[in-house]
């Protein structure tokens, strides 16, 4: 994340601690780690001050911010088959969607297909610049 490069330091420090030491319940991995916590939340408050304050001009990263971090996923709900039973198996509800919008949009012959009225009176040729 963008925000840590501001905590690397008591990240790396962190790290070191606990491999010279190679127990986490250590005191002094215990200041390490609640250092780099602390560092990590202060660093992850100034960025996403940032990023309120920034809105207006910058949507994108504010957006772009909202949507890595939300933990709700998009994803299709129960589909209702023609007789009104639940489809869960994957390919069931490509046939499903598939039959459904078959019957919404319709295939027309070539000759019944008919013809939009005309609304302006010049054609291209015609016009003058």
């Amino acid at each position: 994340m963008a925000y840590l490069q501001s905590s690397e330091k008591y990240i790396r420090h962190k790290h070191k601690v606990y491999i010279k030491y190679k127990y986490r319940d250590h005191p002094a991995c215990i200041k390490a780690n609640k250092k780099a916590r602390a560092e990590i939340k202060k660093a992850r408050i100034n960025f996403e001050r940032k990023l309120a304050n920034s809105i207006e001009s910058d949507t994108k990263s504010f957006f772009a911010y909202v949507k890595r971090n939300s933990e709700a996923k998009i994803k299709v709900g129960p589909i209702l088959d023609s007789k009104g039973l639940s489809v869960s198996a994957s390919e069931d509800r490509c046939n499903e969607f598939k039959d459904f919008f078959a019957s919404v949009f319709t295939e027309e012959k070539p000759g019944s297909v008919p013809e939009a009225e005309r609304i302006f009176k010049e054609t291209a040729t015609n016009h003058k610049c």
